[in-house]
């Protein structure tokens, strides 16, 4: 595991490149780390090593969430798109990209908080925790896309075929997974947050229809509703 961390601290150096499809390459790879600690019985050893990663890395990981959500919101909030601007095939990847990282950098937290609600997680937690609700409310209007023709173009890009799931909705099923965990494990912590959660998932799940793609999102909505 020592290894794997050392790697990792070069991995983040490489982060600095500007490019989401580069950065979601790096972020993956972290991500097949992270993912190791769910479902495995917690020990010291284990805690410790989750206090030393965020120790390391959280910061930096919360930087990118922050500023990378924040590209979502120009692109997919609520509201009139302020400027259209032209976009080409390259642009509308590496958006698609920053869609996927944003996902994977959620994955990454859910794959921490699984172990063990640590100092990190509770000092930051009004900073990370209102993202995940604003990542609920993301859907696939596409506002910013002025040419019809990117538009369909980003729609192909993003979702393939109509009845697929696309990078966006496995964003939204993934924060609510990261939210079952929360309440399941941590209701005492962020009591003061749960039932908002409650709502904003609640709302989410009317804003669908019944294609096949927000199978697995409602799905997963359902369990966390239920739980």
């Amino acid at each position: 595991m020592d290894i794997c961390w050392r790697k990792q601290q070069s991995l983040k150096d490489h982060m600095k490149q500007n490019s989401f499809s580069a950065n979601l390459g790096v972020l993956k790879i972290i991500e097949l780390i992270t993912s190791r600690f769910v479902g495995e019985e917690k020990t010291l050893p284990m805690v410790d090593s989750i206090k030393y990663i965020c120790r390391e890395f959280g910061s930096t990981w919360l930087s990118y969430l922050k500023q990378w959500t924040q590209g979502l919101k120009d692109a997919f909030g609520p509201g009139e798109a302020t400027t259209k601007p032209n976009w080409n095939e390259g642009q509308v990847n590496e958006l698609k990209c920053q869609v996927e990282c944003v996902e994977t950098l959620v994955l990454i937290f859910h794959d921490l908080i699984s172990v063990d609600w640590i100092e990190f997680f509770d000092e930051y937690q009004k900073e990370w925790m209102p993202i995940l609700q604003y990542l609920l409310t993301v859907d696939d209007k596409y506002k910013l896309f002025g040419n019809p023709v990117i538009h369909l173009l980003f729609f192909f890009l993003l979702c393939k075929f109509k009845e697929s799931a696309s990078p966006l909705e496995g964003l939204r099923t993934n924060v609510v997974k990261t939210l079952h965990v929360l309440v399941t494990n941590y209701d005492e912590e962020i009591q003061y947050q749960v039932a908002a959660y409650v709502e904003f998932v609640a709302k989410m799940v009317a804003r669908l229809n019944d294609s096949e793609r927000y199978d697995t999102l409602v799905a997963e909505s359902i369990q966390f509703l239920t739980a």
